[in-house]
């Protein structure tokens, strides 16, 4: 059958690595602690922001908060 096409790859990698699974999903780019650190990073940050916002509204705009 010439449109035959045989998917040859993948069961040469299965009889290499002797039927071991094969990891399927996304690969992680930065570890746990990396994202930890940034979700603590920009949270840190927006509360810097917000409270900023607050000290400039009750100061400048003579807001009551």
């Amino acid at each position: 059958m010439p449109g035959y096409i045989l998917n040859t790859t993948a069961c040469q990698n299965l009889l290499q690595r002797g039927n071991a699974t094969i990891r399927q999903g996304l690969a992680p780019s930065i570890e746990r602690w990396e994202t930890l650190l940034l979700v603590t990073g920009f949270g840190v940050f927006t509360t810097l922001v917000a409270l900023l916002f607050v000290c400039i509204r009750k100061n400048i705009y003579n807001d009551k908060v």
